[in-house]
């Protein structure tokens, strides 16, 4: 029987020695023996001790990972991303001012910075308690300021210029020195019914 055809009847590997039983039985014998086997133990101590290594080193590794994440977010370019501080709140503010040549309403905050406004909002719920926050004073009207008949007519000049765009963004953007559309949105209930009161609804 040659040796390619013992391999595969007993399906052992095409490469690689073969050798007798004889020669198998020494070499297993040997393998048994006191020495080889506290060798192998020594081999298995140092084998766990590179795995000890290797778990101590990744969990130092991960402490230094959260270690720079807590001090990542520590950082004014991290807290910028989920809210703004007092001082950069009026620094913006300050540049929308500049920008609109007045103090600006919500419809210039919500054009300029839209993040500005939200961020107003949720930290201090309405634009004049932030104006009060950083020293500006607030213009508040004494009674009705505006009367309906005037509102429809500023609606309608307003209209005339802007036919074919009587979106409530557009009035916010464009109004000028006319009523703010929250005064419409007082007076009339919602934009659709100033528009309709100033019969701009077809």
């Amino acid at each position: 029987m040659t040796s390619s055809d013992y391999r595969s009847k007993f399906s052992l590997p095409l490469r690689g020695a073969l050798c007798a039983r004889s020669t198998a039985r020494k070499l297993s014998k040997a393998a048994q023996s006191p020495e080889n086997i506290a060798r192998l133990k020594v081999m298995r101590n140092t084998l766990s001790r590179k795995e000890r290594l290797d778990a101590s080193w990744r969990a130092a590794r991960s402490r230094k990972m959260r270690r720079s994440d807590v001090e990542a977010k520590s950082r004014l370019a991290f807290k910028n991303q989920i809210g703004l501080c007092q001082a950069q709140m009026a620094a913006r503010y300050s540049v929308v001012s500049k920008i609109v040549k007045r103090i600006p309403t919500t419809c210039d905050l919500k054009k300029y910075d839209s993040k500005l406004l939200g961020a107003i909002l949720r930290k201090h719920v309405t634009l004049n308690v932030f104006r009060k926050s950083i020293g500006e004073r607030t213009q508040h009207r004494q009674g009705n300021q505006f009367g309906n008949l005037e509102l429809i007519a500023a609606l309608r000049k307003w209209g005339s210029v802007h036919r074919k765009q009587l979106s409530y963004r557009i009035y916010c953007m464009t109004h000028g020195s006319l009523p703010g559309p929250s005064t419409m949105g007082k007076y009339f209930g919602s934009w659709n019914n100033a528009l309709a009161q100033a019969g701009l609804v077809q």
